[in-house]
């Protein structure tokens, strides 16, 4: 397998987990820098080679992190998460 499949490959992975946790939805509402960080923080998951292949858990969470907390979302209700740890 050469290089150029193992990146094609990897591509469609992150665009399944990204499908399994975005809702339509957050989709209409996510900026363009919150699908940005979402996919940076997959990938650097994705190619950490110590952790394993993340849970549909996991990435809903760097989702809820990219959309809720690292960027401002107009429209998203407050997230519950972390809700009075800060």
């Amino acid at each position: 397998m050469n290089e150029e499949k193992v990146w094609e490959v990897f591509g469609l992975m992150m665009e399944m987990y990204e499908n399994k946790v975005f809702s339509e939805l957050d989709r209409q509402q996510a900026t363009e820098a919150g699908l940005r960080d979402f996919r940076r923080m997959l990938k650097n998951r994705l190619l950490d080679r110590e952790k394993g292949l993340p849970t549909v858990d996991e990435v809903d969470g760097l989702k809820i992190l990219a959309l809720d907390f690292l960027n401002h979302t107009p429209g998203r209700p407050p997230s519950p998460y972390g809700a009075g740890q800060f």
